[in-house]
């Protein structure tokens, strides 16, 4: 083959200066937003809005609030513990008084356990009432869940309150005690327990039960105290009354009625105390404190 016909091998060019040599390249252009398929997500907060005030406050909204379709299910794991509870005990004392010392021992220790859950979930139940209803909600959706050991750790609040009660109702006790009646030092206790609690609550320690806007009140809105001890006092007296009159001749069946009614009583106690709270407050932080909780 001639050298004419050879094939010739191949031979890259070489890269002209400003041909295909790329230097210094400037970023590629940014896409137009209108151009995009899908359109930029903004962050959109939804809070449910705070109802109207209640037209009476001690009133509306206070003995039907056990039967809201929010608290029934609430209603009803109180009432469970706590006839339960009692149930229990009775059953231990009546195992003692049997002679059954042994059963009674080996009862013991699972009905501790319960007593202690079921306290523990309706003290976390109760609060959970106060604080809702002192910022202005009718419907309470923040009941205790999750572990139990938060349920037992509110207890610092309501059982430990019950310390000073009674150093209070044993006080009361020993100055009235010529009189044999048990009812100045009961009183006592009554008036003193949720001055102390709702001070524990706005300090926010259960060691320091003083609270100067608690204490003062005491004098502003006196009217609204004797309002909520007055209608707590009218249910549990009735209540009380109840369970005197029937247990020594049903113990049993008076305690599985008197568990439902004491939830009852409770549930609404703590809804008085709750709007006691809320009326105590300006209008203006009422209002500033529900849009703050709204937006949480």
């Amino acid at each position: 083959m001639s050298p004419e016909g050879q094939k010739k091998p191949y031979r890259a060019k070489p890269l002209e200066e400003d041909g295909y040599a790329v230097r210094d390249a400037a970023p590629p252009p940014r896409p137009d937003p209108s151009e995009c398929l899908l359109p930029a997500r903004t962050q959109v907060v939804a809070a449910d809005p705070l109802p109207p005030p209640p037209k009476i406050a001690f009133l509306s909204g206070v003995f039907t609030f056990p039967w809201y379709l929010q608290t029934l299910g609430v209603w009803g794991l109180i009432s469970i513990g706590l006839t339960v509870s009692v149930l229990g005990i009775v059953l231990c004392i009546w195992l003692v008084d049997a002679g059954l010392t042994l059963a009674a021992r080996c009862f013991a220790m699972p009905i501790a356990w319960i007593v202690l859950l079921s306290a523990g979930y309706t003290s976390g139940s109760l609060l959970a009432v106060v604080q809702g209803t002192s910022e202005g909600y009718d419907a309470i959706d923040d009941w205790p869940y999750g572990d139990w050991r938060e349920w037992v750790w509110s207890l610092r609040y309501t059982a430990l309150m019950l310390v000073p009660t009674l150093l209070v109702a044993a006080g009361v006790w020993c100055l009235t005690s010529f009189a044999g009646s048990w009812i100045p030092a009961f009183a006592a206790g009554f008036l003193v327990y949720p001055i102390l609690l709702l001070s524990a609550l706005e300090t926010g320690s259960p060691l320091s039960p003083y609270s100067r806007p608690v204490l003062g009140s005491l004098r502003t809105l006196w009217w609204g105290w004797a309002i909520v001890y007055a209608e707590s006092g009218l249910l549990l007296a009735a209540w009380a009354w109840y369970v005197i009159a029937e247990f020594p001749w049903a113990p049993f069946r008076t305690v599985a009625v008197a568990g439902p009614l004491l939830a009852a009583i409770l549930l609404i106690y703590a809804r008085l105390l709750g709007r006691l709270v809320w009326r105590a407050q300006p209008a203006d932080a009422r209002r500033k404190k529900g849009r703050r909780r709204a937006r949480q």
